[in-house]
């Protein structure tokens, strides 16, 4: 637990009225650590994890570990893929199939 400061600026000519504490791990207006945040992230994209239940077990909500996800997986999609060598018969046929012999080896 992080107990933030609020301080005060009584400076008239001062910019900011108020601002917190911050440190790198909790930037100014994040309520959780940023390692936190990447735990949950991670344990949703690596573990296999739902959101839900990453939610529950870390105490955040739906919509924070959510957020996070979407930011772990960032890295993921943002990587160059791997040229492809070979499609499957999954991945190119349509409509019905047709069976045809060939005419040297008599297979079908």
């Amino acid at each position: 637990m992080w107990r933030k400061r609020r301080w005060y600026c009584t400076e008239p000519a001062c910019p900011r009225r108020s601002f917190t504490e911050q440190v790198r791990q909790v930037p100014a207006g994040a309520r959780i650590t940023t390692r936190l945040r990447n735990a949950a992230g991670r344990r949703v994209r690596d573990a296999g994890s739902t959101v839900v239940q990453a939610a529950r077990d870390l105490g955040l909500s739906w919509p924070t570990v959510m957020d996070a996800f979407r930011t772990a997986g960032q890295a993921v999609t943002a990587a160059a893929l791997e040229p492809v060598t070979v499609l499957g018969i999954d991945e190119t046929r349509r409509g019905r199939m047709q069976w045809r012999q060939n005419p040297e080896t008599g297979r079908w």
